[in-house]
């Protein structure tokens, strides 16, 4: 059996019985060399987690090549948030822009132009988690402008909550406020802390 790793054969000392084994043991050597998996190959078809999980109890002479695809863990998270951060002022812009829309008394199309920033800074919100998650660092020791980013996650997570019931409640000047207001204040706070968390993360 082929086993390779970034287009690198491995060697294994034995060869598990299972595919299954075989693939929790090439992630496992693959955690342990701080890089993560992007992506798993077997027998040249991509498989995802539910094919992975399918094809675990198969016989592992049954397939001819395991192929995995990774990336370096602290690279790939500064990358991550960098991206992230870049999505930032452009939700900003389109905040003042709804804004603008409900002060001008066009209600409806202002409300259709919010979904997409909820989604963009939900998206924010579990890349930051994601990369703690990966990396095991805590949210409450990344510290910009006197504020720990677990604090700024929730204040986030809050606020669009408070969002959607505004929305939900259709208090179109409680929504107005906070696309003019509060979003803008908190994009800025998030902004300096992705640069700090980006900072602890390259330095790590």
């Amino acid at each position: 059996m082929e086993v390779s790793v970034d287009g690198h054969k491995r060697r294994l000392r034995e060869v598990p019985e299972t595919i299954g084994e075989l693939i929790d043991e090439l992630k496992a050597s693959i955690i342990e060399e701080d890089r993560v998996i992007l992506g798993v190959s077997v027998d040249g078809r991509e498989v995802d987690l539910t094919a992975q999980r399918e094809i675990a109890r198969k016989a592992s002479v049954d397939f001819s090549s395991v192929l995995i695809e990774t990336a370096d863990a602290r690279k790939l998270c500064v990358a991550t948030l960098r991206e992230a951060a870049r999505h930032i002022q452009p939700i900003v812009d389109e905040s003042l822009r709804v804004s603008e829309l409900i002060d001008a008394g066009r209600k409806e199309e202002a409300l259709n132009r919010i979904i997409p920033c909820v989604e963009v800074w939900s998206t924010l919100i579990a890349a930051v988690q994601k990369v703690s998650i990966l990396l095991e660092l805590d949210l409450n020791e990344v510290v910009a402008d006197d504020a720990t980013l677990a604090e700024v996650v929730g204040e986030l997570a809050e606020m669009l909550r408070a969002l959607r019931a505004n929305i939900d409640a259709h208090d179109t000047v409680a929504v107005r406020d906070a696309m003019k207001f509060e979003m803008p204040e908190i994009a800025g706070k998030l902004d300096r802390q992705l640069e700090a968390l980006s900072s602890a993360v390259s330095a790590s």
